[in-house]
């Protein structure tokens, strides 16, 4: 089977052998290491070591791998001088199989620079830098280099270098004790090529903006908060910060490390209406990024919150809507008055509602079982009648 193909069958003591070759001249390669990375996702093989093999013909072998059944897994091999190959998807089913794969290989990329002082463009020594893979299980979720395979730090004279990198999208990531930590990227670097990128690391980055409604009048009621995509954290490893507007609606963040991140928002307005915004946002170094913040969407939800226990006072109504393409959330907070609530600003979509109440001084919380879509500028009413923690679990045990 050559390392192209992207499915085969293993066995739950599953044995693994074939050769890696030059996928140029079709020699051997007689020195590599080889390891299984299990399931898809998070997973703590990513940062294995892996087998070593040392074979002039490029042969290897790997007995007993011990698999439950279904488990999906993949092979990578690596080599120095040659960029990363992995067969993927592979299924653990028949016991006793024998599976060859070739692994041909191609040459490697690399990635090289120097990190400078952005106002003096003098070197920064003792950078560290952590290459993200963007196809990478953690790539597109938590990263800040727990585990990426690609670090290395900026050597006197400031430079850095990547070796044996596969072709592809990645973004860098530059962190100094002395410096606000860089964001870069996505860069796509060529397979088998060489790429030049100096880095600088420098003065923060603030945004200025202006919470207004849909008509662009200013809101002095809103309060504002600033999250650091999840492909980024700044510098003191916050990833909340929230301030409110002035008189004339003006919002202001400062001290921010470049990357992206994502405004969100709530305001009321004269009919004590609560909108709701969410808008991503670039930060540059040294740069001011100035934004007009408006709501999300034209939809709007409106309707009552009521308890079968009077004891029980509702705290926060949170609305959370998945996006498509991408794996996060859009979640929004309000907080209803005695009991009613009035939406607007929401963008279209499919909304889960969760209701936190306070029971007998204790915090609690009830999952909605109903699903909102909204559509358009659909406005959309609920009446949600919650019972108690208590009561379900009465209910629970007279039905047992």
């Amino acid at each position: 089977m050559d390392s192209s193909d992207s499915h085969f069958r293993l066995s739950h003591k599953a044995v693994f052998a074939g050769t890696v070759v030059d996928a140029a001249t079709g020699k051997p390669v007689n020195y590599f290491r080889l390891r299984v990375l299990r399931g898809r996702g998070i997973s703590s093989s990513w940062t294995d070591a892996g087998y070593s093999f040392s074979d002039t013909n490029g042969r290897w072998k790997m007995q007993n791998i011990d698999l439950s059944r279904s488990a999906r897994l993949e092979l990578e091999v690596r080599a120095k001088g040659y960029a990363p190959q992995i067969v993927k998807n592979a299924m653990a089913t028949n016991a006793n199989d024998t599976t060859e794969i070739v692994f041909r290989m191609t040459k490697a990329a690399t990635l090289t620079g120097s990190v400078l002082d952005s106002k003096s463009q003098g070197i920064v020594r003792n950078a560290r830098l952590t290459l993200i893979e963007l196809l990478h299980p953690f790539g597109r979720g938590t990263t800040w280099g727990k585990f990426s395979r690609y670090t290395c730090t900026s050597d006197e004279h400031g430079n850095y270098q990547f070796d044996d990198l596969p072709g592809g999208r990645f973004r860098v990531l530059v962190e100094h004790d002395d410096y606000l930590p860089l964001l870069h990227g996505p860069l796509q670097i060529a397979r088998a090529a060489r790429t030049a990128l100096s880095l600088q690391l420098g003065s923060p980055g603030r945004i200025n903006g202006v919470l207004q409604d849909e008509t662009g009048t200013a809101l002095a009621t809103g309060t504002i908060s600033l999250k650091p995509s999840r492909l980024f954290i700044d510098r003191n490893n916050r990833r909340h910060s929230q301030v409110t507007t002035d008189e004339k609606g003006r919002f202001h963040f400062s001290e921010l490390a470049q990357g992206p991140y994502w405004l969100e928002a709530t305001a009321v307005d004269k009919q004590g209406t609560i909108l709701v915004y969410q808008s991503r946002i670039d930060v540059f170094q040294g740069k001011e990024s100035k934004t007009e913040l408006r709501p999300a969407g034209a939809c709007a939800i409106m309707g009552t919150i009521r308890f079968l226990e009077a004891k029980s006072r509702p705290q926060t109504l949170r609305l959370r809507r998945s996006v498509p393409g991408i794996q996060e959330y859009q979640s929004f907070q309000v907080q209803p008055k005695r009991g009613s609530f009035s939406i607007r600003g929401l963008p279209a979509g499919r909304y889960r509602l969760t209701v936190f109440f306070s029971e007998d001084g204790k915090p609690g919380f009830y999952n909605a079982e109903e699903s909102v879509t909204l559509t358009s500028t659909v406005t959309r009413r609920l009446d949600l009648l919650i019972a108690s923690i208590a009561t379900l679990r009465k209910a629970a045990a007279r039905k047992r």
